[in-house]
């Protein structure tokens, strides 16, 4: 039931129900609900000041975000944002992938990016490459979590560990990139997979330790659109591959 009753009755009736879901299963409705309400409000003001209004799907997105902070023994974490600080290269979790994806600039300004799936052991799963066309490198850093991210959903992969060694990027993925910004397009598909029914975290790392996506970038002179797949190492990055192994903390 939506606005087919008074809106007291509306607020009070969502306040105190708990209906069922799939999108928002792991929370209470009361909770979702209160965070959907001050989003609304928060879009409704900015249209008044005429700063522009957030899609629907945004605010979904934001209310997702806020849904996904947690205080444990009074320290804030969040379920997709963590915060690493590995000395060498570290492999997930028993169950996840780990996703290290790297971009860069080549001549005329046209971007490249490229990514290296790995398991709990550090076995290759995958490597990708992709020319992008004429982009910052920042917008090409999130295409290459864009691209990382398609890649799994491709190979039926729902536990994503995903390393970027761009803070700006990370950064312009997790917070509001407004309505006038040149490419939101392209973020608003990134988030809008960040977002999709898995399990993805997102971290930072040096670029040391993905060295295998980095030198697959400064190697690689990738011309094709399409997506090119690695299902075995290939020779540029054996050395980084070997040596990830050898020293992987945890290893």
């Amino acid at each position: 039931m939506f606005f087919s009753c008074d809106l007291q009755v509306w607020l009070k009736k969502n306040g105190s129900s708990n209906p069922s879901r799939a999108r928002f299963h792991q929370w209470p409705w009361t909770r979702i609900f209160s965070h959907a309400c001050w989003l609304i409000w928060k879009a409704h003001c900015k249209q008044l000041f005429s700063e522009g209004i957030p899609s629907s799907l945004e605010v979904q997105q934001q209310c997702l975000f806020h849904l996904m902070e947690e205080v444990t023994m009074g320290t804030l974490s969040h379920k997709l944002l963590q915060h690493n600080h590995e000395r060498s290269w570290t492999p997930p979790k028993e169950g996840e992938v780990r996703l290290d994806v790297d971009a860069s600039i080549r001549q005329y300004s046209q971007a490249t990016c490229d990514g290296v799936i790995r398991d709990a052991t550090g076995e290759w799963i995958m490597g990708f490459e992709k020319a992008l066309g004429a982009y910052p490198v920042s917008t090409a850093e999130i295409l290459a979590i864009k691209t990382g991210l398609e890649v799994c959903k491709g190979l039926h992969i729902s536990d994503i560990h995903v390393y970027s060694d761009s803070l700006e990027a990370i950064n312009m993925l997790i917070k509001d990139s407004r309505t006038n910004h040149p490419f939101k397009e392209e973020i608003e598909e990134t988030r809008k997979l960040l977002y999709e029914e898995w399990n993805v975290i997102i971290s930072h790392a040096n670029r040391e330790n993905i060295h295998c996506a980095d030198s697959m970038t400064r190697t690689v002179q990738v011309a094709s659109q399409d997506v090119i797949l690695y299902p075995e190492i290939p020779a540029w990055c054996r050395e980084g591959f070997w040596r990830d192994k050898r020293t992987m903390a945890g290893g």
